[in-house]
């Protein structure tokens, strides 16, 4: 719990442990998909209304 989880725009690093009681405070459906938490860990922090994540497996996986 006390690794680096993300980096801010600003160069601050935020622990994961942090990271997560953010979500717990600033989410307040029951529920949270997969999109809307790996956004808490964007830059930011959080995504904008106008933002979306685009996720695809890339060439280089050896897993794939």
């Amino acid at each position: 719990m006390t690794q680096v989880a993300r980096e801010t725009l600003d160069g601050e690093k935020e622990l994961f442990e942090d990271l997560l009681n953010r979500v717990l405070n600033d989410h307040k459906e029951e529920t949270i998909t997969w999109l809307q938490l790996l956004g808490f860990f964007s830059k930011r922090g959080k995504l904008q209304g106008y933002n979306e994540l685009q996720l695809s497996p890339t060439k280089n996986n050896p897993h794939l």
